[in-house]
């Protein structure tokens, strides 16, 4: 058998094949697939838009519940917290260095001279709201204002204990 003979008997078979099973089955299911085909396309980028629409109304809630949330490091709670912190570590540090020049003893400061004594005091300060900013920037505002609270009543307890001690003022 040649080559030729060979080609021209498979081309009988498959046409024989196709007449027996019917074109129509094969052309049928064709249409069908391009039919699902059309259609996954035509539905694909709809149901893709609809998903990233939705993922994008989460983003914005979300973001919109965080603004909400959120506030100025210097708020009005905050200036007063701060202000009240920085009034009294000043007051704190007057007494400390008025006591201090009388011949008076500060137990609870590594130094007895006024100018480290006052250095140390607004060390604390700044520490303190430093923190409490670290903590306003990591949104962690519940931290922030017992921060700024404690840093508060730490320089009111330095005056309650100048003046407890016989402090000068």
């Amino acid at each position: 058998m040649s080559e030729d003979q060979g080609l021209t008997h498979e081309t009988r078979n498959l046409s024989e094949c196709a007449n027996r099973s019917g074109s129509a089955v094969i052309t049928t299911g064709f249409r069908s697939r391009m039919a699902i085909l059309v259609a996954a396309c035509l539905w694909l980028p709809s149901a893709v838009a609809a998903q990233n629409q939705l993922a994008s109304d989460r983003i914005a809630a979300v973001e919109s519940e965080r603004a909400r949330s959120t506030h100025k490091f210097l708020d009005l709670q905050g200036k007063i917290a701060n202000g009240a912190h920085l009034s009294l570590a000043t007051l704190d540090a007057v007494g400390t260095c008025r006591t201090l020049a009388a011949g008076g003893v500060e137990h609870s400061l590594p130094t007895q001279h006024c100018g480290p004594a006052s250095a140390f005091i607004a060390g604390g300060v700044a520490f303190n709201i430093g923190i409490a900013y670290i903590f306003h920037r990591t949104s962690h505002h519940k931290l922030e204002r017992i921060m700024e609270i404690a840093g508060a009543a730490d320089s009111l307890s330095g005056v309650a204990y100048t003046t407890t001690h016989g402090g000068r003022w």
